[in-house]
């Protein structure tokens, strides 16, 4: 079995000021909702990083419910 890399990301609302971690799993599911995911491109993480900064800003906040404010930061370990 192949172990894949974490990939965590901070996510930022400019207009409430809400801050949350978001981890590889709800990344995915965040992804497949929007149907912004492929079939079989869950193990390419850096396809999925891509694919999540360029969706952010379609982003609901979940803190506000505003969209087009949300800033996402990749945090490395």
């Amino acid at each position: 079995m192949i172990k894949q890399s974490a990939l965590v990301f901070k996510v930022l609302c400019s207009a409430c000021y809400g801050e949350e971690i978001w981890q590889l799993n709800r990344i995915t599911r965040t992804l497949k909702a929007a149907d912004e995911l492929p079939p079989g491109s869950e193990s390419d993480i850096e396809f999925i990083a891509e694919k999540f900064i360029a969706h952010s800003k379609q982003m609901l906040c979940a803190g506000c419910g505003k969209t087009g404010l949300i800033t996402v930061f990749r945090v490395t370990q």
